[in-house]
């Protein structure tokens, strides 16, 4: 699937457009739009539960791309050039069980994938609500923020409405986060454009899908890994995998021995995946012909690792 065609093309999971928190609410006093999230009402943890990986990094590029479009739509309205959006931060409602490391750990890791692609896009973010526990979501984020999205950062607790009026007119800012916008029959979560999140129901989770009839099913000893090779004759060819271990995180890593080659080169370094949380899924195009190998260790593992994955895919 094409980045610029994601909008078109990606079917958006049901669960995701009803609990992933987000959306574009109106625009500053310099015309950028407004992007609100209410992190304190993510269910990680059910997210990551009820999806496959790769629908999260899709949701997070589709994301950025809906900014594109909009911001070339103000573009035109404003007639002046519109590069960029806010972004409010709302962390009212945050608990300590939202401190879950696996589930920050994959939202950081797509606000690193963002941050990479669509460097510049951010113009300013505003943390508001933040509660006394944000100095260790600050440790965890940090090392992978760039000093450029730092300066754009204002951190502030309960008493944020000030700040934000002096960028955002109160007709732009939704009551809730004390301007006068409201939705559809004065909803002042302006619902209509936020998602809000909640809880997600169970009824939406996979439950193990990757263990089904199709699944080979295996089992890491500690110290030990699982070796699967692959052999591909035709460059351009997409292979992919899918895996989920039941207990236990692994590592996880893909290497190559082009086709007249007594050595190995490593296309994706081994790196801990938590696959006992979130299905793993994803795909990559061989530019050569050769053995292809993906290995999923336990090195830091005490006891066995069941893992449940299909064979891999070649298209």
């Amino acid at each position: 699937m094409r980045i610029d065609h994601i909008l078109e093309e990606y079917e958006v999971p049901e669960v995701l457009g009803k609990y992933l928190i987000g959306g574009m609410c109106g625009r500053d006093k310099e015309g950028l739009p407004i992007r609100i999230e209410p992190f304190g009402n993510l269910d990680m943890k059910g997210i990551m539960k009820s999806v496959k990986k790769t629908d999260l990094e899709k949701i997070a590029i589709r994301n950025c791309e809906q900014l594109l479009r909009e911001c070339q739509y103000q573009s035109k309205v404003q007639d002046k050039r519109i590069d960029g959006y806010t972004l409010i931060f709302d962390m009212a409602n945050f608990s300590r069980k939202m401190l879950w490391r696996p589930g920050l750990s994959v939202y950081i890791a797509n606000a690193e994938i963002l941050q990479n692609n669509y460097p510049e896009m951010q113009k300013r973010m505003f943390i508001i609500n933040a509660p006394k526990v944000f100095p260790i979501l600050w440790k965890l984020a940090q090392p992978i923020i760039s000093e450029n999205t730092k300066r754009k950062m204002k951190v502030l607790g309960k008493n944020y409405k000030e700040e934000l009026l002096k960028y955002i007119d109160e007709d732009q800012l939704p009551v809730f986060l004390g301007g006068t916008m409201t939705g559809p029959n004065g909803d002042p979560l302006c619902s209509h454009k936020i998602c809000h999140g909640g809880e997600v129901p169970e009824s939406y989770y996979l439950d193990d899908s990757v263990a089904s009839k199709t699944a080979d099913r295996a089992t890491i000893s500690p110290g030990n890994d699982l070796k699967i090779e692959c052999e591909i004759e035709s460059p351009g060819s997409i292979l992919s995998w899918n895996f989920k271990t039941e207990h236990k995180d692994i590592g996880f890593g893909i290497t190559v021995k082009p086709e007249g080659s007594t050595k190995e080169k490593e296309l994706i370094p081994v790196s801990r995946v938590d696959s006992q949380v979130l299905e793993q899924d994803g795909n990559i195009i061989c530019e050569q012909a050769g053995k292809f190998s993906n290995s999923e260790e336990s090195q830091h593992c005490k006891s066995n690792a069941p893992v449940n994955h299909r064979p891999c895919l070649v298209m």
